[in-house]
């Protein structure tokens, strides 16, 4: 088959656009607090690069005691966190730059696939074409890419892995070499999240008899990381991750949520769900349905459904993750689809635009509230506190204090369904020297009448939209952030 080179030039071209959507504004930190999204990976990889071991120690009174031993999530993309920071110390751009790069080359890696379906004439040029267009630009997976979190480099190793797989058939020589690299990738992929055993069963699935042995064989890989990572507490941490696991949210490709959403106007909440990505989910379903008496494609389309299953009845997962980890087999099946007529271009081509319309309004977004999304915005709280002081903020502060190499306890609002040690002891504060709280936060009335307490002064400081305040044993010097709101005051006087 002649190669067209205007779908490899397209897809170039977009995969450049989508890297500056990722790269603009990353050293940007988020309106809304970045625990659990980075600091419960980016803590214990700060404490890894510090020499200190599995450790979180700014999540103390955690029921899962992260602070002494943290093993909440498979310990891969700890450790690439954790080596990015000893070579580049903590910042928001080393915060996630793992993610992006896994990102870019994750979508390399499903367009690699997509181009050997391509080459076998399971897909055609134009399904090739705009179904690569479609994942390089689908913008939820684009913005949850801008977090420090693991789903960019589970999708790299998957993909990786579905590439491997089909490069296996087509070079016969050497097919047992290539599905051994498709069962290390697929190992890699559970050592880095456990929801990445959807994908390892879809490529199972793919595989057939023939290959069980090697896909089984991938289950080694994951246990040889953790025996390298945790070493003699290497059952400890699996018994943490199962635990952890346990509380996660239940099975669900939030499609009821996503309907509440749409029908209150909440087109945010649709967005933080991963509505965009399910559409093309949802559409891939039924371009299965027809074409399902194809040989060639059935078989691609039950790869494609297995994870888009699992997640929706299985395998519990957080909002719009599971959606991100399904969204390019989903594309896959599409590419598959009997030969687009002119109907199914002009639809592909309104799809792109929007796709295009939505990025640029997250960006448009990001630019208008620049300056509210500094790194330093909180810096000029931070310096109030007193240096050698013990300190508990609320998880906006994080980055600030860590990045200033000043420990500090974080206050979770909520972990799962856990229970919150902040709210359910009657003197959570009593060790601390300051306290901060977030005026808006649902828990502040309770945390405001336990810092009273123990902490007589106080200040008010302002930053963005939020109003946070200060508690202190000892009198603290105001400045032009932060005014004196109390001191010495009773319970009742604030």
């Amino acid at each position: 088959m002649k190669r067209p080179n205007h779908i490899l030039l397209a897809w170039a071209l977009l995969l450049i656009l989508r890297a500056s959507v990722l790269a603009i504004g990353l050293d940007r930190l988020p309106l809304f607090p970045a625990v659990p999204d980075e600091a419960d990976l980016a803590d214990p990889a700060m404490s890894l690069s510090q020499g200190h071991g599995w450790r979180a120690p700014s999540f103390a009174h955690s029921p899962n005691g992260e602070d002494r031993f943290y093993a909440l999530f498979p310990p891969l993309f700890p450790l690439i966190q954790a080596a990015v920071f000893r070579a580049f110390g903590l910042s928001p751009i080393a915060l996630r730059a793992s993610s992006v790069i896994a990102s870019e080359l994750a979508c390399l890696a499903f367009l690699a696939a997509m181009w050997e379906l391509r080459r076998r004439e399971t897909a055609g040029d134009a399904a090739t074409l705009w179904c690569g267009a479609l994942l390089i630009l689908e913008p939820t997976t684009i913005v949850r890419a801008r977090l420090g979190r693991m789903e960019p480099l589970v999708l790299l190793f998957a993909g990786l892995g579905l590439y491997f797989a089909l490069r296996a058939e087509r070079d016969a020589k050497r097919a047992t070499t290539w599905w051994l690299a498709a069962a290390v990738a697929s190992g890699l992929a559970l050592a880095t999240h456990p929801a990445a055993i959807a994908l390892a069963l879809a490529l199972a699935i793919w595989g057939g008899r023939r290959w069980m042995a090697v896909n089984a064989a991938a289950l080694l890989v994951p246990l040889a990381v953790y025996a390298a990572a945790y070493r003699e507490r290497t059952i400890e941490a699996f018994q943490q991750l199962v635990r952890h696991t346990g509380g996660a949210p239940p099975p669900s490709l939030n499609s009821g949520e996503i309907a509440v959403a749409i029908t209150s106007g909440s087109f945010h909440d649709v967005f933080a769900l991963g509505g965009v990505a399910l559409f093309w989910i949802y559409l891939s379903v039924l371009a299965a349905f027809i074409a399902r008496r194809r040989q060639d494609v059935s078989r691609l389309a039950a790869m494609a459904l297995v994870p888009i299953l699992l997640f929706a009845f299985f395998i519990p997962g957080s909002k719009s993750d599971r959606v991100i980890l399904a969204l390019p087999y989903a594309m896959l099946c599409l590419a598959a689809m009997p030969r687009p007529g002119k109907l199914v271009t002009v639809a592909a081509c309104i799809a792109l635009v929007a796709e295009l319309a939505i990025c640029s309004a997250y960006l448009w977004d990001l630019r208008r509230n620049w300056t509210d999304r500094a790194p330093d915005r909180l810096d000029a709280i931070a310096q109030v506190v007193p240096r050698e002081t013990r300190i508990a903020a609320v998880p906006e502060f994080w980055y600030a204090f860590l990045r200033q190499n000043r420990p500090l306890t974080v206050i979770q609002h909520r972990h799962f369904a856990e229970p919150n040690f902040w709210i359910e002891d009657p003197h959570p504060f009593d060790e601390y020297d300051v306290v901060i709280l977030d005026s808006v936060e649902w828990d502040w009335a309770a945390l405001r009448e336990k810092a009273l307490a123990r902490h007589p002064y106080g200040l008010d400081c302002a930053s963005f939209h939020h109003r946070f305040v200060v508690f202190s044993r000892m009198r603290v010097e105001p400045s032009d952030t932060c005014r004196v709101t109390f001191d010495n005051p009773s319970p009742k006087s604030f």
